[in-house]
């Protein structure tokens, strides 16, 4: 009787043991996925700010507002490959402006992500892979394009630390199994 109970005693430590494990892996599982649900609606929202640019390039408060999403200094290549060392807020605003200048002389009028991919790198840095639908004024494809992002939060607040603008076809496939 003694050793059953020592047994049952010894069981019953296991199952806690073992049931505490799962919930504390279901709980970094959540915070994981808040994580990147947080990250996603962040760049959702970095979007529609180059949307806001691209109706009026003049818009005072979206030119603010892409500049605040980026943290300084950044690093941001253009799909020429120029590359532009970000210190402050200017050099975005002017970035952006290029840009959308080149966007609007081929008749885009809008930004639309059709598909983007996270993967965490660490407690506070996301990389990003996405395809962007370039949309004329009725709404219609008129071609895409991918970058690759650079995320980390900052003071409780996602920013872009590195954007790298290129073809669709150099485009990082974050969910392949290769890449882990």
């Amino acid at each position: 009787m003694k050793t059953s109970l020592v047994h049952n005693i010894k069981i019953f430590a296991l199952f806690v043991i073992v049931s505490c494990g799962a919930l504390t892996s279901k709980a970094q599982s959540a915070a994981e996925n808040e994580g990147f649900k947080q990250a996603k609606q962040f760049l959702d929202q970095y979007i529609e700010h180059f949307n806001l640019l691209l109706k009026n390039p003049n818009d005072v408060n979206a030119l603010k507002a892409s500049a605040e999403d980026i943290s300084y200094p950044a690093v941001l290549i253009s799909p020429k490959g120029n590359k532009l060392i970000a210190t402050e807020p200017s050099f975005v605003k002017k970035s952006n402006l290029g840009f959308l200048n080149y966007l609007a002389k081929q008749g885009i009028a809008r930004i639309s992500w059709q598909k983007i991919e996270l993967k965490r790198l660490g407690n506070h840095v996301i990389i990003a892979s996405n395809v962007a639908n370039l949309l004329n004024q009725q709404g219609e494809q008129v071609s895409q394009t991918s970058g690759t992002y650079l995320i980390h939060k900052h003071q409780g607040r996602w920013k872009i630390y590195s954007r790298i603008q290129h073809p669709i076809e150099d485009r990082i496939n974050l969910n392949s199994s290769s890449n882990r």
